[in-house]
């Protein structure tokens, strides 16, 4: 299997470090053509995003959707899912992660 391509894109936590309880709250901005891949999480969490700008396209197993600005997204964090930045202006997407969310 080959390894996850992991973006490196900014990430800025705006939530207080350590997340207080079980949620960690972060921005993402994503590039045209920028790719995140998230694994699995081993303990139960769910993954809430909210598309402030831009656009991004979500793959979820073998499913996909085009997100823009107003989209809110989730996920059952026990599943993989992969986020691609699809336009030409950076997409922002703010994450709420809640649940065990081991960071």
């Amino acid at each position: 299997m080959a390894e996850p391509l992991r973006l490196q894109h900014p990430l800025q936590h705006i939530a207080p470090t350590p997340p207080q309880r079980n949620v960690d709250m972060h921005e993402s901005t994503y590039r045209s053509g920028d790719r995140e891949t998230v694994p699995p999480a081993e303990a139960r969490s769910w993954v809430h995003g909210y598309v402030v700008s831009g656009s991004v396209r979500l793959a979820v197993d073998d499913r996909d959707w085009g997100c823009g600005p107003g989209d809110s997204i989730v996920i059952d964090g026990k599943r993989g899912y992969h986020v691609t930045g699809e336009s030409d202006d950076p997409a922002r997407v703010v994450w709420f992660i809640t649940g065990d969310t081991g960071f």
